[in-house]
């Protein structure tokens, strides 16, 4: 079947799921982020994020539905996010069970939420433990590497690669059959890669004065830390919602979460931003998830029209 611009989402969605979140991430980072770097970054992941979900959505408040069983589950999209950067908050916390049990906690509320319909239903003890574990296991892998990736490498390498891996399990999610949820995606990438510049520019910049340049890096990795945790949280929910409600495959799916463990999970300490290795590393920890886009090429069907 032939390209059709027809095919495309509707140029308002475009903008304000490419355009509008980048500036918007952009803007909140810069205004905020000398003092409050973290809440800055997260604050503006979400906002540019929620611009978009609002918009294909609607918003979700109290009195809406009647019961928790009648909010269709891409409605908790405007929730997890925000719970990720709650998790991301507290898990920075100098306490163990916290920096453990936050995360743990969080893949366990974004499953409840997912499969809400599922678990009232046609699953069974022994299925629903099964898809609990696997998805805990996977999502807490890729937030503890996330994270020791901010701490070891600083904040552009790690947006750099998380903006890179979702903005392409965007295309994989589109692929394999709702463009809803590549459109969200995608908007989260956008509002990453726009902390991402911003934190490229400041890193430059105090690389010219060697008197900011610790205050700086101190600033622009709790940025890294304060994104990852929204970013994640809303990542591992629509690769969920991508599997267990439309045709997303499960390997595509655990690839699309694999380029954060083989980034940063090995013994070395991942590149700064200004070391000659670091989009060599990116891009190498990003197979992964160009893998799961040559699965869903090869799986795309052009005959079936996907649920738009």
């Amino acid at each position: 079947m032939p390209f059709d611009l027809d095919d495309l989402p509707p140029l308002r969605e475009l903008i304000l799921g490419g355009p509008v979140p980048f500036l918007v991430a952009f803007a909140l980072l810069a205004l905020l982020g000398r003092s409050r770097p973290s809440l800055a970054a997260g604050l503006g992941l979400l906002t540019g994020y929620w611009i978009l979900h609002v918009e294909l959505n609607g918003a979700l408040y109290p009195g809406r539905y009647p019961s928790l069983a009648a909010v269709r589950v891409e409605h908790w999209l405007f929730v997890i996010p925000a719970l990720g950067a709650l998790c991301a908050y507290g898990a920075g916390s100098d306490r163990a069970a916290l920096r453990l049990g936050l995360p743990v906690s969080l893949c366990l509320g974004i499953l409840v939420l997912c499969f809400y319909p599922k678990l009232k239903g046609s699953w069974s003890p022994l299925e629903t433990l099964g898809w609990m574990a696997l998805w805990t296991a996977a999502g807490n892998l890729a937030w503890h590497s996330a994270q020791r990736g901010a701490e070891r490498a600083g904040s552009f390498p790690a947006l750099c690669l998380g903006g890179a891996a979702v903005g392409l399990s965007s295309l994989v999610i589109g692929l394999s059959g709702s463009r809803k949820l590549a459109q969200m995606s995608g908007a989260l990438a956008a509002a990453t890669l726009g902390l991402c510049l911003h934190t490229l520019l400041e890193a430059r910049r105090a690389a010219s004065s060697a008197h900011s340049a610790p205050a700086e890096a101190a600033a622009q990795a709790g940025a890294a830390r304060g994104a990852l945790g929204p970013l994640l949280a809303g990542h591992l929910a629509l690769l969920v919602l991508g599997v267990h409600y439309n045709e997303l495959g499960l390997d595509q799916a655990l690839l699309c979460l694999a380029p954060w463990p083989l980034a940063w999970a090995g013994p070395r300490p991942g590149p700064r931003w200004n070391s000659p290795g670091t989009l060599l590393h990116v891009a190498l920890a990003l197979l992964p998830t160009l893998a799961a886009l040559g699965l869903a090429l090869a799986r795309f069907t052009p005959a079936e029209e996907p649920e738009w």
